[in-house]
């Protein structure tokens, strides 16, 4: 049955945009947190107020597009790592990821910052992660929709780009496929996607279609003339 996601204005006036990862993730794919300051802002314009939920922090949508925040010294950790990997194969490069996500996503530590108080909660929406944030909980706690937003199922993705799971890539999407099968709304970017959301079980009429997009209220202030500079734009575009 499909659900109506219907935020009476003069009761709920929050919505929450959980991560499940930290402000510091996906170095690299700066669109994405982009995309989600985006959603939140255009959240906050319509209902009253946003706020951005990471494993690390609270944050207010304009601040999101900062991230990912990314510390001097966590580059040369990072490099160190590369070396050591290197050594190993790519089966146990795969491991050796999938149980440093596992270890991270059960770090009592995560979303242990004080959150404001938030009144009536419009919906909670979180983005896909093979090993949840507290999107659910949250949702359970304010009674609210529950909206998980999907670029990908990981392990799908990942086997188009050839990383292959020797035998625990089935629990994975198996883990995957139960977190998305408590949504009321399963939101992907492209109908390719629903077709595999399809097959791994979520019922068609929960799914939207919701491309990754840009809010361009949150660049009014940008100076372009110093961007264009600074990257020496003048007359290539």
């Amino acid at each position: 049955m499909q659900v109506k996601l219907i935020c009476n204005m003069n009761q709920r006036k929050t919505t929450l945009f959980v991560v499940p990862r930290s402000s510091e993730s996906w170095e690299g794919s700066e669109a994405l947190w982009i995309t989600i300051a985006g959603l939140a802002a255009t959240a906050k314009t319509k209902f009253g107020n946003a706020y951005v939920l990471t494993a690390d922090r609270i944050a207010e949508p304009r601040e999101v597009l900062s991230y990912p925040l990314i510390k001097e010294k966590k580059s040369v950790q990072k490099k160190k790592s590369v070396n050591l990997i290197k050594i190993v194969t790519n089966v146990f490069k795969t491991l050796i990821k999938d149980l440093s996500l596992w270890k991270s996503s059960n770090n009592n530590q995560r979303y242990k910052y004080q959150i404001p108080d938030l009144g009536d909660v419009c919906f909670v929406w979180e983005h896909h992660d093979i090993f949840s944030g507290i999107g659910f909980e949250m949702a359970q706690r304010y009674n609210a929709p529950y909206i998980k937003y999907v670029r990908a199922p990981r392990v799908w993705e990942a086997k188009k780009w050839s990383i292959s799971w020797p035998f625990w890539g089935n629990i994975l999407e198996f883990i995957e496929a139960s977190s998305l099968k408590k949504a009321h709304v399963v939101a992907c970017v492209s109908p390719i996607v629903v077709e595999k959301l399809i097959n791994m079980g979520i019922h068609r009429e929960n799914i939207l279609v919701s491309l990754m997009a840009v809010d361009p209220k949150l660049f009014q202030d940008v100076d372009s003339t110093r961007i264009s500079n600074q990257f020496q734009l003048a007359g290539q575009l």
